[in-house]
């Protein structure tokens, strides 16, 4: 790379009329040229002036006056810094290494949750337009529309955003106190500060989930857009990890893999360490703790079910009636959709039904039971396996599924 001889001929001047190295190069960068060139020009400088086989250019008479090569705005605005973090993240980071403090950082993320949030807003007022469109089914149209005006009110519904955003500022908080313990075990001591700041420019990508939500329902007539979904997110987390270690790099003033041995190399091995622990602990003694059976006479038992946690009670008669009380154990609020057993003939599928209400707070109970269609007939005492999958709404808006299996003997 060749040294720009504008560059070369203010450093010369700068040099000459007393100015420090630092005054120089930060005079440089708020100007808009890059730390590689402005590197490439003081080793040019320093070369000439120490060369052995070549004089010294004579000093030009007249005064040079740096012109910005890509002038800064006086203060960046929220677009600039969007535009050139994603796209420039090296040298955005040389251009805001001076910012104090982490309120310009934070509000770069207040702004772009935000946007974020107009987003997902508008592509769920139009959506009932689209569905129209698209879904021929009015029972699937019912559903749908369902769906978005649950999402609608915890959307806008006030007290949620309040929690949502004093949520978001305790784990991005947390989460740079973390990184930057690990920072400094690496030698960068520049302050918490620069962590956060490399952290919160680094959630810029998360732009791009915005596209997620209308995804998830062109999955429903293209099953490709799962597969772009999918994509999506793995484009964008390897996105930021990169903003990050290039941030928590130019900022820190440590090699860039110092900052990846920080952000994933560290974690990644306690991550390890703690799951390999974990594993040498007794099974017996959780099993202890969480199976059901120590209470409930041996004979039955649980597993799965994910975050709803494992149901209170269950029972199989050998008639073919088969019932389960689910647990809603998330820390919000969920909305069951539909609940079916593997226990028909064969081990087909057997729609489960319920006379209760739908909506389950968080430690509610409702409890399932077959129908018209039963389940395989068993004789008194035979011992069963029974599959449970239970697709409900939560307050993210998008459907989950949880699974479990409940064993026991036939009554």
């Amino acid at each position: 790379m060749v040294a720009d001889p504008r560059i070369i001929q203010y450093i010369r001047q700068q040099m000459n009329a007393g100015f420090r190295k630092s005054q120089i190069y930060d005079a440089l960068l708020e100007a808009g040229w890059y730390k590689e060139e402005i590197d490439e020009a003081f080793y040019e400088v320093a070369n000439q002036a120490y060369s052995k086989f070549e004089p010294e250019p004579a000093p030009s008479q007249e005064t040079y006056e740096l012109h910005p090569k890509k002038p800064l705005p006086e203060k960046p605005g929220f677009f600039w810094k969007l535009r050139n973090v994603l796209f420039h993240p090296g040298r955005f980071f040389d251009a805001v290494k001076n910012e104090k403090g982490i309120t310009k950082a934070l509000g770069f993320l207040g702004i772009l949750s935000f946007i974020f949030f107009i987003i997902t807003l508008v592509v769920l007022l139009f959506a009932p337009y689209l569905l129209q469109s698209f879904l021929q089914n009015p029972l699937l149209q019912q559903i749908f529309q369902y769906i978005l005006l649950i999402s609608l009110l915890n959307l806008l519904n006030p007290l949620n955003l309040l929690v949502n955003y004093v949520i978001i500022l305790a784990l991005t908080l947390i989460g740079a106190a973390i990184i930057h313990f690990f920072v400094y075990i690496l030698r960068g001591s520049k302050g918490f500060y620069q962590t956060y700041k490399a952290l919160m420019y680094a959630s810029a990508p998360i732009i791009f989930l915005a596209l997620i939500f209308p995804l998830y329902f062109l999955s429903y007539l293209y099953p490709f857009a799962d597969l772009t979904a999918m994509g999506l997110i793995i484009i964008t987390v390897f996105w930021s990890l990169y903003i990050a270690i290039k941030g928590l790099s130019k900022l820190h003033d440590i090699s860039f893999l110092k900052a990846i041995a920080a952000v994933v190399i560290i974690p990644l091995i306690i991550i390890i360490i703690m799951f390999f622990v974990a594993s040498m602990f007794p099974l017996s003694f959780f099993s202890g703790m969480f199976n059901l059976s120590s209470f409930m006479g041996g004979t039955v038992a649980a597993t799965g079910f994910g975050e709803l946690g494992m149901p209170s009670e269950w029972q199989y008669k050998y008639d073919g009636n088969f019932s389960i009380t689910l647990k809603n154990n998330a820390a919000v609020p969920i909305t069951i959709n539909s609940v079916t057993a593997d226990c028909g003939s064969g081990g087909s599928t057997v729609v489960l039904e319920t006379l209760d209400p739908m909506h389950l707070e968080s430690g509610g109970g409702i409890t399932y039971s077959t129908g018209d269609e039963k389940c395989a007939l068993k004789n008194p005492g035979e011992s069963y396996s029974v599959s449970v999958t239970v697709r409900y709404l939560q307050e993210t808006s998008f459907l989950k599924t949880a699974s479990g299996v409940v064993t026991g003997r036939a009554a």
